[in-house]
């Protein structure tokens, strides 16, 4: 009787896995995972680069519907790291992007001359400088890049210094000389700043403008007291204003700055209508034309 139990309890008992289906359903569950890993990787890629994309499409937008509230010419200048970064040594990537606003002309006071020698225009009842000397110079009232014309008329001529607060450093000497007693009648046209108060943008992690040559196309530059920068400037008409202006397209490259190649997954293009200031964003096309989609100006991009 004990045998015949003993039996029939051991027929009930559930079979155990083998060593080798305990294998094989471990290496599916790390198939499945490594699988599930790439797609999220790829995910979050791609969440990346659309955030960075939307990020600066967003910015040019608001330049520019800042630049019609405001009734002046408003942008976003791009900055790059400085070159103690390890990681952008000589590198031409912009991963901060600043606002810029372009002030009124200045005038007042008296161009009492320029010296055609020197090139040195000389002012009185003026402040280039403002109260406090040692203040950065692109904060200064008056700054190199900015260009003086005197008597309404004639060339501009672009500044290079400010040598004190009432004394001016040109490129070229004015067609048309100004000497003693001097003139009113002349103005300082002056070029975009960064605005006061404003909170420099950075992109996501990893996330670059890059502005080296066969990547970004057509992005304006200009010379400040700090040097070249790249910017881009919104007349109060929504077109896009300022020096270096006469391609009709502008492209930004915005790409993951760690993937090897510039062209692979993770990178789109950012496109700015010089004339009309429309703004769209386009993924990279894989074939010989990177900027195919970019180049269809009737396109609404990604």
């Amino acid at each position: 009787m004990r045998r015949a139990e003993r039996a029939q309890r051991a027929s009930h008992r559930p079979e155990a896995f083998t060593l080798i289906e305990l294998l094989v359903v471990m290496a599916l569950m790390m198939v499945i995972a490594t699988l599930g890993y790439m797609a999220f990787d790829s995910l979050q890629t791609n969440r990346t680069r659309t955030g960075a994309v939307d990020r600066v499409s967003g910015w040019l937008l608001y330049a520019k519907q800042r630049a019609k509230r405001d009734m002046l010419p408003t942008g976003v200048r791009l900055l790059i790291p400085p070159s103690t970064d390890p990681a952008f040594v000589g590198a031409n990537l912009a991963t901060q992007l600043q606002f810029v606003q372009q002030p009124d002309n200045y005038t007042g006071g008296t161009c009492q001359s320029i010296d055609a020698t020197t090139k040195t225009a000389t002012f009185t009842g003026v402040d280039f400088i403002g109260t406090d000397p040692s203040a950065p110079k692109d904060q200064w009232a008056v700054q190199a890049g900015d260009y003086l014309e005197v008597y309404g008329g004639g060339g501009v001529r672009r500044i290079t210094d400010v040598p004190s607060a009432t004394t001016l450093t040109l490129q070229n000497a004015p067609d048309q000389a100004v000497n003693a007693p001097g003139t009113g009648n002349y103005r300082i046209l002056r070029q975009p700043r960064p605005i006061v108060g404003e909170e420099v943008l950075t992109l996501p992690q990893d996330m670059v403008v890059d502005l080296n040559s066969g990547r970004s196309q057509g992005v304006p530059t200009r010379t400040t007291p700090t040097g070249t920068v790249n910017e881009i400037v919104f007349a109060t008409t929504g077109a896009v204003t300022g020096v270096g202006t006469g391609v009709g397209q502008i492209f930004l490259w915005v790409r993951d700055n760690t993937v090897a190649s510039p062209t692979a997954e993770g990178s789109a293009i950012v496109a700015v209508q010089v004339r009309t200031g429309f703004i769209a964003a386009h993924p990279v096309d894989p074939g010989a034309d990177p900027y195919f989609f970019a180049k269809d100006a009737r396109s609404s991009g990604m």
